[in-house]
């Protein structure tokens, strides 16, 4: 069973980190997910795997699908 996620990749060079930014569920097979309409528009993340902090605005979010569920402590950015 996979799980969908949005996110952002990490936009420095050499950094091959996703973060992950928000779980939408068990993926149910469609090929595209809708955005929420309800969103902020950007956002300054700080990554995961380097530290650094990029601006990302909303049209840069990427779907992904990953094996496993979020974590517990797994605090979505909206």
């Amino acid at each position: 069973m996979k799980h969908a996620y949005w996110g952002f990749r990490c936009k420095t060079p050499g950094c091959p980190k996703f973060n992950i930014v928000k779980y939408i569920g068990v993926h149910d097979g469609r090929p595209i997910y809708a955005l929420p309409e309800i969103m902020p528009g950007w956002c300054d993340w700080g990554c995961m795997g380097c530290g650094n902090i990029h601006r990302y605005m909303r049209s840069e979010m990427e779907l992904v699908l990953l094996d496993q569920p979020p974590p517990p402590e797994f605090e979505p950015w909206f």
